[in-house]
């Protein structure tokens, strides 16, 4: 009996010892969850100013092609008009069109380019965790090492550990 007092006397120090681990251990997780946060809005910042940038240049490319719609109404409506508004009108439509296809094709690369910035950006977060996923089963690892005897057995079911009864 004196020997099943003294154990769980014991255990309690290790209990606490366990839970302090335990603390520290979150408290780890907590920090390198916030650092890997700070890291994602930083790799976004630029992706959102860039991708303000591309609505509105699509939104400018939007209205030119309006405007353009427009001409040709005008072209459709006065075709029985007076042949050199209509070339007048026909010239501006083709000029539009020209730099609506320019813009349009830069649009495309630069939408391209931020694509393969963030599958890069992406590739290498992946990377960068892979490590650190490792560091967190070695803290794992680590962590086992200290439990006390009586959770260690508790945990991977092995029965007492020699030497206790």
């Amino acid at each position: 009996m004196t020997s099943g007092a003294n154990s769980s006397g014991s255990y309690l120090p290790s209990e606490i010892r366990s839970s302090k681990i335990d603390d520290n251990y979150l408290k780890e997780l907590n920090e390198d969850l916030k650092l890997r946060k700070q890291e994602l809005l930083e790799m976004l910042k630029p992706l959102e100013d860039k991708n303000n940038l591309l609505f509105q240049k699509l939104m400018s490319n939007l209205e030119e092609k309006q405007r353009s719609l427009q001409i040709m109404r005008q072209i459709m409506a006065g075709k029985g008009c007076e042949e050199s508004s209509v070339m007048e009108l026909l010239k501006e439509a083709e000029e539009m069109k020209q730099n609506l296809e320019r813009k349009n094709k830069m649009l495309r690369k630069e939408m391209e380019m931020l694509w393969n910035k963030t599958f890069e950006a992406e590739e290498l977060s992946d990377q960068q965790k892979a490590p650190q996923t490792k560091n967190k089963a070695d803290l794992q690892d680590g962590k086992r090492l200290f439990l006390p005897p009586g959770k260690a057995t508790e945990e991977n079911g092995m029965g007492q550990v020699s030497g206790t009864k």
